[in-house]
């Protein structure tokens, strides 16, 4: 291979391994199970900041169980590190994850700044997560008071153009 086959297949699998990541956050905030597991290989690990450590198809079962009850949601990636290793490799990932919650009567914001830290594997030509840690470096809990701009976007027509955590979001349709 040359030179230059060599680094166009190196862009070609950090873009596969990027489009991964994004892939299980798309999965995670529209509640579609089985967007999220595709990011993963089935024997995979996921360590998620000491609240659970074990395999990453059950941890994608118990956190859409956990996280139905809260109110919006967005999980976000920042910037990535991929660093490719013949059919491994390993990501950072900053992220950020905002989630409307209530306690007490309270309805808050909570946003939380964390990094993903990931081993990929190749395996039958396809990138997947083989095994994540997710590092939580720091959170906000804001009280939620949401106005739209204080009128400036006027009424939202959530029927249309509100977003649901289902596949009958929009953009299943789109």
């Amino acid at each position: 291979m040359s030179q230059i086959d060599s680094e166009i297949q190196a862009l070609l699998d950090k873009q596969a391994i990027y489009e991964t990541i994004i892939r299980y956050c798309r999965g995670l905030d529209r509640f579609d199970v089985e967007l999220m597991r595709s990011a993963w290989h089935p024997d995979a690990i996921y360590e998620h900041g000491g609240h659970y450590n074990g395999n990453a198809y059950e941890f994608c079962d118990m956190a859409i169980a956990f996280l139905k009850p809260f109110g919006p949601m967005a999980h976000m990636i920042c910037q990535v590190h991929i660093e490719l290793k013949d059919d491994r490799a390993h990501a950072e990932s900053y992220g950020l994850a905002y989630q409307r919650l209530e306690k007490d009567g309270l309805s808050f914001d909570c946003v939380i700044g964390a990094r993903l830290l990931d081993h990929f594997e190749k395996r039958n030509g396809e990138w997947k997560i083989a095994h994540r840690r997710a590092i939580l470096d720091w959170n906000n809990d804001i009280p939620n008071v949401e106005t739209w701009g204080k009128g400036l976007y006027g009424q939202w027509d959530t029927t249309e153009y509100g977003g649901r955590k289902d596949k009958t979001d929009p953009s299943y349709f789109w």
